[in-house]
Formats: C-alpha cells, structure tokens, sequence
C-alpha cells in the first residue's frame, strides 16, 4: 500500500477482512483492527472517507506486522 494519502478508508477495512481480520468498533468515532494476533487502533477519518499519509503509514506497518506483504 503507498502511503500517498489516496486510499478510501473502505477499501483499508475491507482489505483487513479479506485477509482474515475483523474490525472492532470501540465507541466514540474509533475503530480497532485485527490481525494474526496484531491490533491496532485508529479514528476514522471525517468528513472525507481518504486516509492521510500517516494513517496510510500506520496500516502498511501493521499489515508488514502481522505477516501481509
């Protein structure tokens, strides 16, 4: 995943779920995902549905974490 800030937070999610994860909600606008054992937590982004860069950053590590490349 590039971390240029153009991704649909959707896709992010979906991806997660396609590969085995699942999508916690923790309340009050954030979010948990996890994934062969790693979670991480986040904000959804608002009102626009892209991810910033370092957001997109934070995803590409944890899937390089949990095993995804």
């Amino acid at each position: 995943m590039q971390a240029d800030g153009n991704v649909d937070m959707r896709n992010v999610e979906a991806l997660v779920v396609a590969v085995g994860g699942y999508i916690e909600d923790r309340g009050n606008g954030f979010y948990r995902a996890r994934l062969n054992e790693r979670r991480m937590t986040y904000d959804r982004p608002h009102p626009r549905s892209e991810i910033g860069r370092g957001l997109a950053k934070r995803f590409r590590d944890f899937f390089k974490e949990a095993g995804v490349e």
